[in-house]
């Protein structure tokens, strides 16, 4: 679940990254593949089909418009129950946390455009950032995505953490981690990582 402390303004790299599904468009107009991306607005999911046409029963559409099947990344998350979906994200900032549970292994995440810069999953919790219920999240538990499935496949997606330090001035906690991953087997083709430290966090479930 998104944490609950309210996400601040800034400059810099967090305008850039939280500036719209139509800021990041326009900086991809001038180098993306113009094919790439869905020609009709009304189509955001573009080749990858729609809610009315879907080519797989085990495919759901995320549009933060209210367009897909849902309108946040964890909530196609937890719908898809059990291994082997597949989520189509249509261009937006989706500003939120997302967790990755192990049971849904197999599961992958298509940045509908194809150009990293659509697609923007992104939050601001750092390692020092207070818990709504005491402490405070850790570097471990300051990714914006995590990742515990195993065959776990992104496609054209930026995982984003825009924590700044001005956010927690003279806190030492400052890791804030895009994404951390520790499934086995996984893939990413085309996408950003974009953090402040410890940007991708590599890890195991369990030491062999």
């Amino acid at each position: 679940m998104p944490s609950s402390h309210a996400p601040r303004s800034g400059p810099g790299r967090r305008a850039l990254l939280t500036g719209g599904a139509g800021a990041a468009l326009a900086l991809a107009l001038s180098s993306g593949p113009a094919a790439a991306r869905p020609s009709d607005p009304a189509r955001p999911f573009g080749r990858h089909g729609s809610p009315s046409r879907r080519p797989d029963d085990r495919i759901l559409y995320v549009h933060p418009g209210g367009l897909g099947d849902h309108t946040r990344v964890q909530a196609a998350v937890d719908a898809a129950d059990g291994p082997g979906w597949t989520l189509v994200l249509a261009p937006g900032t989706y500003r939120e946390t997302v967790s990755v549970d192990a049971a849904r292994a197999g599961m992958t995440w298509i940045g509908a455009t194809g150009d990293p810069r659509d697609v923007v999953v992104v939050y601001d919790n750092a390692a020092g950032t207070p818990r709504p219920g005491g402490g405070t999240y850790g570097t471990s538990g300051s990714a914006t995505t995590t990742l515990r499935a195993d065959g776990f496949t992104a496609r054209g997606v930026t995982f984003a953490n825009d924590f700044l330090r001005t956010d927690l001035p003279g806190n030492p906690g400052t890791q804030a981690v895009a994404l951390k991953v520790t499934g086995d087997r996984s893939a990413f083709f085309h996408c950003r990582f974009l953090g402040h430290q410890d940007t991708l966090y590599a890890d195991s479930a369990a030491l062999s």
